[in-house]
């Protein structure tokens, strides 16, 4: 019989992986991006992990300590608990046998090297790209047909499958505040994943209010419209309750081609990371001063300063703020003749 393919959520689990060698380094390499805490004990580590360890101090050095944790020792029976999996990479058969039995008698997931027969999981022949993860096992049969087959998948992917992933993910909210009708919805997802694979990248907005103009009324789409005034424009997005899920298609859009963005602190953290890298984020909690009677104004004047200096500016307010500041807002931009536009919220509309 072949072996399932659970997929698991790793992300803060403890993992333990007994040998500091190079397979054990090949397995800390294949764990890594999916956020396990792992402990590795070895009498002595080789090479290739220490040179895993001294790469990981140099892109993450908040985390070294947390995510891989070295402890230079043979092995204890005491190890093994409260681990999620365990890893048996030694040179030692007999070291890798008990800790297989102990693993197995505490109903602990264990991998043996080169031992099948001791193993509660096998690692598959694996395609890790961001979101993606394929993984491809003969059981243990032939190794060399699982890398082959591997390697013939992995061609066929885009080199940017991740930004495709990301894109697609992005799209189901919007298919879920634009689109009526479950099969609908499902429908246009489809079509923008097949377009996104056959251009090998995400689309752009063009081609993607191309294929919603079908699947919505074209209003929907267009809620409003700018004019160009020589310098940079202001607009409020209507954010429910400060949920992504309440984001339209419209807003999203607004928040990718901000420069500044201004936001309530009930803003989900999820909405503020459309923004690009370069866009200033700002609280407007921390940009108001005076007495709260006052914050409308100040914001608009915020506001008014970067759009005057040709800054694209958007400000991310929930319902409860909204009707208070959006008036006084929209007020300020229209005697200084600046564009301006509101984008409303799924529960605003």
């Amino acid at each position: 019989m072949g072996y399932f393919p659970f997929f698991v959520e790793l992300e803060g689990t403890k993992g333990l992986i007994v040998g500091g060698g190079k397979i054990a380094a090949h397995k800390v390499k294949k764990m890594l991006p999916y956020g396990a805490d792992l402990i590795v004990v070895a009498q002595e580590i080789g090479v290739e992990l220490q040179e895993i360890l001294e790469q990981e101090e140099v892109q993450h050095p908040a985390e070294v300590g947390r995510q891989i944790t070295v402890i230079h020792r043979a092995f204890q029976d005491e190890d093994v608990k409260d681990k999620a999996f365990v890893i048996a990479a030694t040179d030692d058969e007999v070291c890798n046998a008990h800790i297989s039995q102990l693993c197995r008698e505490q109903n602990i997931l264990v991998n043996v090297v080169d031992d099948k027969e001791k193993c509660g999981f096998l690692f598959p022949s694996l395609i890790q790209a961001g979101q993606l993860s394929i993984g491809i096992s003969t059981a243990g049969a032939s190794p060399w047909i699982a890398s082959k087959i591997r390697t013939e998948v992995d061609s066929k992917l885009p080199d940017n499958m991740n930004e495709i992933l990301n894109f697609l993910q992005d799209m189901r909210l919007v298919a879920k505040s634009e689109i009526e009708g479950g099969k609908n919805r499902a429908s246009f997802l489809k079509q923008l994943a097949d377009v996104a694979m056959e251009k090998g990248r995400p689309l752009s907005d063009g081609e993607l209010s191309e294929v919603l103009q079908s699947y919505t009324n074209q209003d929907s789409v267009k809620q409003g419209q700018r004019k160009n005034t020589g310098a940079g424009s202001v607009s409020v997005i209507v954010v429910s309750a400060g949920k992504r899920d309440n984001l339209t298609l419209k807003g999203l859009q607004e928040i990718r081609r901000a420069d500044v963005l201004l936001y309530d602190s009930n803003i989900e953290k999820e909405v503020l990371e459309y923004a690009s890298e370069a866009c200033v984020r700002k609280n407007v909690e921390r940009l108001v001063k005076n007495q709260e009677e006052e914050k409308d104004i100040q914001i608009a004047s915020v506001m008014q300063q970067y759009a005057f200096d040709e800054k694209n500016v958007i400000y991310l307010t929930s319902n409860s703020a909204y009707n208070k500041n959006n008036l006084v807002i929209e007020r300020v931009c229209q005697e200084a003749q600046l564009d301006y536009m509101t984008v409303y919220g799924v529960s605003a509309l």
